[in-house]
């Protein structure tokens, strides 16, 4: 019997954010940190004060990325619009409706190994913090607090070690991901 591969994710190689009305993913890899949080909602069966059966199943999910983003794109999901004011001119008002975006990573593990994941409906969960620290030497990247969303196929997530994927599906997995690429058939 072949001995199963163990995935630690490691480093994050790779990512792209693509926002809803884009044709194309934008690169956002200069990025330190990710965290991924999943919310959990429990079934529980007690007898006599004794769990006898649970059953959890993901319900929600959170992202907090520090990353180092064009401001072509944070203006994007931020929903900063400027139909009213002056070209290059953006503002905040109560009318601002952050816009979804999918998100796309490339994971490595400690021994080179990539793990392609996929974030299809995304949506900022708090507006962007801005920190400036004039006594630092350090640029502050800035810190993207995320939810997901289930897609119209009820997923969350999509993941798959790229050598495992079809030649097709690897080449356009960071960039052009949609659900076509990982369903064997329509659904």
């Amino acid at each position: 019997m072949e001995k199963e591969q163990v995935f630690s994710e490691y480093e994050l190689e790779k990512q792209f954010i693509k926002v809803a009305g884009s044709q194309e993913a934008v690169d956002i890899s200069c990025t330190s940190t990710c965290k991924v949080t999943k919310t959990l909602k429990k079934a529980t069966k007690k007898c006599r004060g004794m769990t006898k059966k649970s059953k959890p199943r993901v319900i929600g999910m959170e992202i907090e990325v520090g990353v180092h983003i064009p401001r072509s794109v944070l203006i994007d999901i931020n929903g900063l619009g400027n139909e009213s004011l002056k070209q290059g001119v953006n503002g905040v008002s109560r009318k601002n409706i952050f816009k979804e975006f999918m998100l796309t990573q490339d994971v490595r593990d400690e021994d080179d190994i990539s793990l392609f994941k996929a974030y299809p409906r995304c949506i900022l969960s708090e507006p962007v913090e801005v920190s400036i620290d004039n006594s630092s030497d350090d640029v502050v990247e800035t810190t993207l607090k995320i939810t997901v969303m289930p897609d119209d196929n009820d997923f969350f997530e999509y993941e798959g070690i790229k050598d495992e994927l079809e030649p097709g599906t690897q080449s356009a997995w960071l960039k052009n991901f949609t659900d076509a690429l990982v369903f064997n058939k329509e659904i």
